[in-house]
């Protein structure tokens, strides 16, 4: 995620504060359920890693190099097509 570091916001901070969290009404109006996701963001940010400087992005192997985070969720929605 780049476009957070070139606003100067953390990319993790940006995460964790857009967050979608348990009970949260979702687009369908139903509650968001628990994920676990609010967990996994704090332990990474209480690990340390975060904060350290990337890696060079070309290694001397050649190869592109990097750190990321990705997250996703499915859902379906329900349409009513007769109306």
């Amino acid at each position: 995620m780049r476009w957070p570091r070139r606003l100067g916001i953390d990319p993790l901070a940006f995460r964790l504060k857009n967050l979608v969290e348990e009970g949260d009404l979702l687009t369908g109006g139903e509650p968001q359920v628990r994920t676990g996701a609010r967990e996994v963001l704090d332990a990474l940010a209480g690990a340390g890693i975060w904060n350290e400087n990337p890696p060079e992005r070309v290694g001397s192997d050649g190869l592109l190099h990097g750190r990321g985070l990705g997250a996703s969720e499915v859902g379906m929605a329900a349409a009513d097509l007769a109306a």
